[in-house]
């Protein structure tokens, strides 16, 4: 099993625009980066390295098809790092009476 480092996971969410591109892989399944950069008002650069930073937290893997780069969610990644979190938080989440 692999191990993400959890905190550059969370971190990488906590930017709105790196957790709309989640949301929207999710909704898609796989993109390109040019699908991805369509659906906001930044720069091309700046979506790249909103890319380049959920890239490298594991949270998305990206597959060369041709001259296109399509994104995708690492679901492993993802519920590994909140179960991971969950498990070390022993948060207690149940109701207080």
């Amino acid at each position: 099993m692999t191990n993400w480092n959890i905190q550059e996971v969370f971190k990488a969410l906590g930017d709105g625009t790196r957790l709309q591109i989640v949301f929207d892989l999710f909704k898609h399944e796989e993109m390109t980066s040019g699908e991805i950069a369509e659906k906001f008002p930044a720069a091309w650069g700046t979506i790249s390295r909103h890319l380049s930073i959920l890239k490298s937290s594991g949270l998305i893997l990206e597959q060369r098809k041709g001259r296109n780069i399509y994104y995708r969610v690492n679901e492993g990644c993802l519920s590994g790092s909140l179960l991971s979190f969950i498990r070390k938080s022993n948060l207690d989440l149940k109701e207080k009476k």
